[in-house]
């Protein structure tokens, strides 16, 4: 997760129907290397030979065992297999290997991290086998390499989560952790290696019947690549909802008791299970995804509060807390489970996070649910303000049954599904 929102790849794949478009640069006529810009079904000269030539198509894809080499009009060979493409200068050719993530990477792949990002704060190996490794989350990532000197080039990130849409549960990814090398950050090279890697991980991951949606909260720069590569859409600028730890509401006389728990036990699942009806979509709030983001994270100390009956002990409501997060003097609303209709459960559950927030000298608690949805109208009633931020959420949908509107209107998230906090 990390603090730096994903870049989405573009569509299509290395199967039957690619269409591929072969485009020189003027900048590297003289050295006469070409490179690649995905687009739909042939190789096609952008800007190379006269416009008589252009559109003509120099070679068609056909399976991805086929192993061909073609002459684009500036001279250079361009050679494809599979889903892997190469450049070639003179008769040296270096492919790019473009492939699943595997174990064993761990170490090449915080390289080039600390390449891209450095300055920023690091990734621990530790972080990257919680976030990637753990059996609980399907690692659907896939890498470039150079097969000289076996780095990795780029990396595609993505969290395959267990997702209720429309009381079934599907499987949709989180793009997460995008990088590419900086010597081929300049200029349009950076189209090339990167529309190859995105182009991978469509086609190696996303369907209808597949994982159907990918989402995630990039920077406003890699939203744009994102709608070049991958027809990413804006779902929704990201507004928070703010309020002073001492104006929280408080419950008197109630019969719930509020407790922090370190283990989170098979009754999550029956909560999951009375909230889940409520919503349209959203990940699924499980024992397993919860043990997994919370308690199983090695940076952050999460506090998972549950409300219960005093008496009995059945489990009303669940609410996850940390220090700092959307400010390093603020407390915040990480995740919250509890069904709309329980308004003691979330009045409980919030007075206990404006008593810890204060005992800790932070006077602001923040908390993100989507606009329009039940939460974010029940917490201004409570006393939130709304603030609005420059985060966005993005999406792209495979499944024509479940629209952009479906997902703007009814896909449930909490601070918990950003990667920054």
């Amino acid at each position: 997760m990390g603090g730096h929102p994903p870049n989405p790849g573009p569509r299509g794949g290395g199967g039957r129907g690619t269409r591929y478009r072969v485009v020189a640069f003027p900048s590297d006529a003289a050295q006469g290397v070409s490179y690649i810009e995905f687009s739909s079904v042939r190789v096609t000269p952008l800007c190379a030979g006269p416009p008589s030539d252009w559109g003509r198509p120099l070679m068609r894809h056909r399976e991805l065992h086929d192993y061909r080499t073609v002459r684009s009009l500036d001279g250079t060979e361009m050679r494809e297999r599979g889903a892997a493409m190469s450049r070639t200068r003179g008769r040296r050719s270096v492919p790019w290997i473009l492939r699943s993530v595997q174990r064993g990477d761990d170490d090449g792949l915080l390289e080039l991290y600390s390449e891209v990002f450095s300055g920023e704060s690091a990734r621990s190996a530790a972080h990257w086998r919680w976030k990637y490794l753990d059996p609980r989350v399907a690692n659907h990532s896939c890498v470039a390499q150079d097969p000289e000197d076996g780095r990795f080039v780029a990396h595609i990130g993505g969290l395959a989560l267990p997702t209720w849409c429309r009381g079934e549960v599907r499987t949709t990814t989180q793009s997460v952790d995008n990088m590419l090398a900086p010597r081929l950050q300049q200029g349009l090279k950076r189209i090339g290696v990167f529309a190859l890697a995105v182009n991978h991980w469509v086609d190696s991951w996303f369907g209808a019947e597949r994982d159907f949606i990918a989402w995630g909260y990039p920077s406003e720069g890699n939203f744009r690549i994102g709608q070049r590569f991958c027809k990413y859409s804006l779902v929704r600028p990201i507004n928070v909802l703010l309020c002073e730890s001492g104006s929280l509401p408080a419950v008197s006389g109630s019969s719930l008791e509020v407790i922090e728990t370190r283990v989170l036990g098979p009754e999550i699942n029956r909560l999951w299970e009375r909230c889940a009806p409520s919503m349209e979509m959203g990940l699924v709030r499980n024992r397993a995804y919860l043990d997994w983001r919370y308690r199983a994270h090695p940076d952050v100390d999460y506090r998972v509060l549950v409300a219960q009956d005093s008496g009995s002990g059945g489990l009303r409501g669940l609410c996850v807390m940390r220090d700092g997060g959307i400010d390093p003097g603020a407390a915040t609303i990480m995740d919250w489970l509890v069904p709309s209709d329980d308004e003691e459960a979330a009045c409980s559950l919030l007075g206990e996070v404006g008593r810890r927030a204060q005992a800790a000298g932070q006077g602001t608690v923040g908390a993100f649910f989507p606009d329009g949805l039940h939460w974010f109208q029940r917490f201004q009633e409570y006393g939130f303000r709304v603030r609005a931020t420059e985060a966005i959420q993005v999406a792209r949908s495979w499944d024509r049954a479940v629209s952009l509107r479906d997902i703007r209107r009814g896909f449930y998230a909490t601070f918990g599904d950003m990667d920054v906090y």
